[in-house]
C-alpha cells in the first residue's frame, strides 16, 4: 500500500520543467516526504514520475536511499529509471556509491553515463581521482558533463 503522503507528494513532480521540481523545504513542508519518494520511485504511474523522485531522493541522504538507488542503477531497469537512480546518489556517501557511478559512466544508454558523470560531478575530487584511460574512452556527452564547471 501507498503512505498516505503520496498524493500530496505526487502533484509536486508534476512540474513541467524539472527547475521547477520543489525544494527541501518544500518537501519537507510533506508529513512524509522521503517516503512517498521512496515509494514512487519504485512504484510510480509513470517513468519520468519515478525518474523525478529518485532524482529528489539525493536531498535526503540515507544508506537505504543509497542502497535502493544502486540496486535500481546496476539493474535492468529502464534507462530513465537508471539515470534518476544515479541523480539519487548526488546527495548520498561517495565512499559508498563511486563504485556504481563510475561503472555507469560507461553504460549503454549515454541518459545514464551523463547522469553519473553529473553525480561524480558534485563530489569534491571525485572526478579528478577517475582513470584517464577510463575517460578517454567515454561518449563525448558524458566527458562534457564530467568537465563543466
Amino acid at each position: 500500500p501507498a503512505p498516505a503522503s503520496v498524493a500530496r507528494v505526487r502533484a509536486l513532480l508534476g512540474a513541467r520543467h524539472t527547475a521547477d521540481l520543489p525544494s527541501r523545504a518544500a518537501l519537507d513542508a510533506q508529513p512524509g516526504a522521503a517516503e512517498a519518494l521512496t515509494w514512487i520511485a519504485q512504484y510510480g504511474e509513470t517513468l519520468i514520475e519515478s525518474e523525478r523522485a529518485l532524482g529528489l531522493l539525493a536531498l535526503y541522504p540515507e544508506a537505504a536511499h543509497a542502497s535502493m538507488c544502486m540496486e535500481l542503477l546496476q539493474g535492468p531497469a529502464h534507462a530513465k529509471i537508471r539515470a534518476g537512480a544515479a541523480r539519487c546518489l548526488t546527495g548520498q556517501d561517495l565512499s559508498a556509491t563511486q563504485p556504481a557511478l563510475v561503472t555507469a559512466l560507461s553504460d549503454k544508454d549515454v541518459r545514464v553515463g551523463v547522469a553519473a558523470a553529473d553525480a561524480l560531478r558534485a563530489h569534491a575530487g571525485a572526478v579528478e581521482a577517475l582513470d584517464a584511460k577510463l575517460v578517454a574512452g567515454l561518449p563525448e556527452v558524458v566527458k562534457v558533463h564530467l568537465t563543466q564547471q
